[in-house]
């Protein structure tokens, strides 16, 4: 239904009047038709007039309040009209002052030129007088210069202020210029003059080594002393710089006399005086070259040169120089003096009192730099030290240079207590004639024995026991369940981190790899088939002498600290109590400490040039020590060896003694490790022997194996040169040892050996067993003396049995392992993993493996 016209009406006049939208929709989109239009037309104008009444209304009402404010806005105009007026006042006012301010400064300017024009001239003036007075005193000056009167000359041109003359607007016009020129040109006219003067008057023959020095001569009607030349140098300011001069030349002229050596070729000085002239000359040479000599010639030349000079240049002529030729008389006189041994003491102390004179006199004579000489005296007992140690350092160095060059074989004694029936201390029947010479009993027993390459390293200050690794050792072996049984007891023992090398447990288990030979004989090896051996109660003293080379350089070293330490003793007699030299003796003490460390800290470079430097190294240390040991420390007990006096407490060679120790053992083993890794090298490229029948793997394993050999062989002749026979059987016995364990540890990590890589890895246990000839010690018809190689090698049998097993049945394998020893050398487990990788699965492989694991509790 369409909504009406009021509807739309009083819609429309809503939205109109209160822009308010319709609610209804009918009416919001209802189309306005032509009809509603006069009805809306008359609302709108109803709606109109009843808002201009309203306004109407509201006008009449407000009314008042309209008149009130067109009032104020009237006022309001009024007032900002005046204040027009008023602004342009001040404007016009502003403007008028500008024009008197510019007249004043107009004014103003004028008035200060006229000033500065005041000013310039009364500068100008005085500037003017100034220069008269300057041109004046030149004038005078040179007239004093031309008739050769110096000092007035010289004194005239002090007056002379060349700072006026440069000073204010005239410093850079041309007169100042010119008088500045004048001025330096007559300094330098006088300069001229006073040198010539003082070159007339003090004059230089190098040749004859000679110096004139002239009192005064006599020049025209004038004299001129050689006071007045000083003074005029003085105000010159050229007495310094002219000094300077005199001591060189003077230096140049008496140097024969100072000389040294080759150098000197003049003799003693000669004065001489002809009329107004002193002169010195340097006498032919004579045999008085002596240090006293050249000390009173020293104080002639200083007397002579106070007498002929004036004090203003004695002054300075001391302090330049003495200095210099006092340092050279040091360096070329008193340094030879010092004696390098307590034989020529007497003359040195009689050198130090004339030195002391003379340091004396130069004070009296009131010339300075005498210090140095003062303090040369006091520092006596430090220098001859200085020098000492010096040279005792050159004579060890001289002695590790040329000792090496010569090697000689001495012999080494070492007595233990060991048991009557003990293999290596002949009490057995395996024990030939040789041994038993070997080991002799009844000998004097040495306290200080040779020391092992590598022993317990807990009271040593310098090595780090963990760098060894021995803890990290037992539990790498325990984690891989390895067997002990033929390790020797290892307690005190320090070994070689084998573990790091990858080796396995018969290299960690081989400690007569850094034993001595005693300590190898102590231990108590498992030989196949028995137990081990129990120390009885009864032992006997043997004592081993070997032989071993080494070169001259341990005893050249002793010969040095003996000399050293005997001399120390020397000064410390009542003889030497009041000497100057004396309290050196304390410091003596410690040069052997000196050149024991040299020797530690160049030895490796200056024994690089043998062969197997290490094992030379090792010996020499190892001699070193026994020797000091012998020579300079008491008897570790009462009664052993002849009695010798007590050392002095001030000598502390302990310590270096521990560190020789060390050194010799350090030595061996980086020459352990040094062949080892060779060894292990060449092992490695076998590849761990897999396919060890098929090529090329054949062919590389076989050349491994042969190397490997060779290389033990070639060290083994190497160091049979320079080390004893019981060092060389350990030593050698650990690098078989190494090898044999790499070899037994690649084998057993095989998975799978078929037989004929079974019968080739019998082959290469053949071929590196063969290297046991090398401990066997054969008598004159080629049979078989002794043979230690059980001893020396702990993992021997073990190594043994792994051939044996390589070409053994399963019936021979139980057999060796339930009836013989097999079990001591290897663990169940091991030989589990040996039959396993050896024969295929079959129920006799089973039943070996089961009475194998019960019998040796393993699973």
């Amino acid at each position: 239904m369409a909504p009406s016209s009021e509807a739309l009406t009083d819609a429309i006049l809503k939205s109109v009047q209160h822009g308010e939208y319709p609610d209804s929709e009918a009416i919001a989109s209802a189309d306005l038709s032509t009809d509603a239009l006069p009805s809306l037309l008359q609302a709108l104008d109803t709606a109109r007039d009843e808002i201009k009444t309203d306004i109407r209304d509201l006008s009449r009402e407000a009314a008042p309040d309209i008149d009130g404010w067109i009032a104020q806005a009237k006022q309001l105009q009024a007032d900002i009209e005046r204040s027009k007026a008023t602004a342009r006042e001040i404007v016009q006012q502003a403007e008028a002052g500008k024009a008197l301010q510019s007249n004043i400064d107009d004014a103003s300017s004028k008035v200060g030129l006229l000033q500065n024009e005041l000013a310039f001239n009364g500068t100008l003036s005085e500037t003017l007088v100034r220069i008269k007075d300057t041109k004046r005193l030149l004038d005078e000056a040179q007239g004093a210069a031309v008739a050769r009167d110096v000092i007035t000359a010289i004194n005239k041109l002090e007056n002379v202020d060349q700072s006026t003359v440069g000073k204010g607007s005239l410093g850079s016009a041309r007169v100042s210029g010119l008088l500045q020129n004048r001025v330096k040109s007559l300094r330098n006219d006088l300069i001229e003059e006073t040198l010539r003067r003082w070159n007339m008057l003090i004059t230089f023959d190098y040749s004859r080594s000679r110096v004139v020095i002239c009192n005064k001569i006599e020049q025209g009607s004038r004299s001129i002393s050689i006071a007045d030349v000083a003074m005029a140098l003085v105000k010159l300011d050229l007495l310094e710089v002219t000094i300077g001069r005199f001591c060189k030349d003077l230096i140049r002229t008496i140097r024969s006399r100072f000389a040294t050596g080759k150098s000197k070729t003049s003799g003693p000085v000669e004065f001489t005086q002809v009329e107004e002239q002193d002169i010195l000359e340097m006498g032919p040479g004579s045999d008085n070259d002596g240090v006293g000599h050249a000390l009173e010639d020293f104080i002639k030349i200083i007397k002579w040169l106070t007498k002929c000079l004036p004090s203003m240049i004695t002054t300075s002529l001391s302090s330049m120089l003495l200095p210099p030729l006092i340092s050279q008389f040091i360096k070329d006189w008193l340094q030879l003096t010092i004696p390098l041994s307590l034989e020529g003491m007497r003359d040195f102390e009689n050198a130090l009192e004339k030195i002391s004179d003379t340091a004396e006199s130069i004070g009296n004579l009131g010339w300075a730099g005498r210090e140095e000489l003062v303090e040369w005296v006091d520092a006596a007992p430090r220098t001859w030290l200085t020098k000492r140690r010096e040279a005792t350092l050159d004579a060890a160095r001289r002695v590790m240079l040329i000792g090496l060059k010569e090697t000689k074989t001495v012999e080494r004694v070492e007595t233990e207590m060991v048991a009557k029936d003990d293999v290596l201390g002949g009490g057995t029947e395996q024990t030939n004639d040789d041994w038993d010479e070997a080991w002799e009993e009844g000998e004097n027993r040495d306290p200080q024995g040779p020391s092992s390459p590598i022993k317990d390293h807990e009271d040593e200050e310098d090595e780090d026991a963990s760098a060894w690794d021995m803890e990290d050792d037992a539990e790498e072996s325990k984690a891989n369940n390895q067997p002990h049984a033929t390790k020797i007891d290892t307690s005190g023992a320090n070994e070689e981190d084998d573990d790091a090398w990858g080796w396995n447990e018969e290299d960690q288990g081989s400690p007569n790899a850094t034993k001595s030979p005693i300590e190898i004989k102590k231990q108590e090896p498992k030989m196949n088939g028995s137990k081990p051996i129990t120390a009885r109660p009864t032992e006997r003293e043997v004592t081993l002498k070997e032989t071993l080379t080494v070169t001259s350089v341990p005893d050249g070293i002793l010969e040095v600290i003996l000399q050293v330490i005997a001399d120390a003793e020397g000064l410390a007699k009542p003889e030497f109590s009041q000497s100057t030299i004396a309290p050196a003796a304390t410091g003596l003490y410690l040069l052997p400490t000196l050149v024991l460390a040299m020797y530690r800290a160049t030895a490796s470079t200056y024994y690089s040039t043998l062969p197997a430097s290490n094992m030379y190294i090792y010996n020499d240390s190892a001699r070193l020590s026994s020797q000091l040991r012998s020579s300079l420390l008491p008897p570790s007990s009462p009664g052993t060896g002849p009695p010798r006096p007590s050392p002095s407490p001030k000598l502390k060679l302990d310590p270096d003694l521990r560190a020789l120790d060390s050194l010799s053992r350090r030595a061996y083993a980086h020459e352990m490790d040094a062949q080892r890794t060779i060894l292990r090298d060449l092992l490695d490229s076998a590849q761990g022997f897999a396919n060890c029948t098929a090529p090329p793997f054949a062919h590389e394993c076989d050349r491994a194996v042969a190397m490997t050999v060779d290389r033990v062989r070639e060290v083994h002749a190497v160091w049979a040169a320079i080390l004893s026979r019981s060092a060389l059987l350990q030593a050698v016995g650990a690098l078989v040892v190494s090898v044999m364990g790499k070899v037994v540890a690649d084998v057993t990590d095989m998975a799978d050996i078929s037989e004929a890589e079974s019968k080739r890895l019998r082959g290469f246990c053949d071929e590196i067993a063969a290297l046991s000839e090398l401990f066997v010690q054969r008598g004159e018809e080629g049979e078989v003396v002794s043979d230690v190689t059980p001893y020396v090698v702990p993992n021997w049998f073990r190594f043994q049995y792994l051939g044996q097993i390589m070409e053994s049945s399963l019936a021979d394998i139980v057999y060796m392992w339930t009836e013989s020893e097999l079990r001591l050398e290897y663990e169940a487990s091991e030989i589990v993993d040996l039959i396993e990788a050896l024969f295929a699965e079959s129920e006799h492989r089973r039943k070996a493996i089961g009475e194998i694991r019960k019998s040796g509790g393993g699973s």
